[in-house]
């Protein structure tokens, strides 16, 4: 199952990274005004420099149409949208925590020097990051604030 590594990255476990995902927020004040989104995808790429990488077509052993990702792609991305503009923001954030990366599994991780096991539990309303610490701490972390150790 693809899963999602926060905060952008795109992997199958066990095969490796497969893409990722920007966004640029522009904001007006403290109001939101829109976002640029950008979805990078290897598709039909054999060989990598970074041996955590992969592609569709490394792991399937297939050549992939382009365009016929791309429309299946922009689809999905467009359903999602309207889904969105429908106030179904609770599904959406429901099928990303799905799909969130170690999400209630225990492991370690590395903040500001000291490294430490903890559990995935979420992400909060400003998209930082939740793990529930062995201690039993609750913390969250923004970007660049905790490393996966894997």
């Amino acid at each position: 199952m693809v899963k999602v590594k926060w905060p952008n990255d795109v992997l199958i476990p066990g095969e490796g990274k497969i893409g990722g995902i920007l966004i640029e927020n522009t904001f007006s004040g403290n109001s939101w005004e829109h976002a640029i989104v950008g979805v990078g995808l290897n598709i039909n790429q054999k060989s990598f420099l970074n041996i955590k990488a992969t592609s569709l077509a490394k792991i399937t052993e297939n050549i992939f149409d382009l365009n016929e990702l791309f429309r299946v792609l922009i689809t999905r991305i467009e359903q999602s949208y309207l889904s969105l503009k429908r106030g179904k923001e609770k599904e959406i954030k429901n099928a990303y925590l799905n799909h969130l990366y170690l999400r209630e599994q225990r492991a370690p991780f590395e903040s500001k020097g000291e490294k430490f096991w903890g559990e995935i539990t979420g992400i909060d309303s400003f998209g930082k990051l939740i793990i529930r610490l062995d201690s039993g701490e609750i913390q969250n972390f923004d970007l660049k604030e905790v490393m996966f150790l894997e």
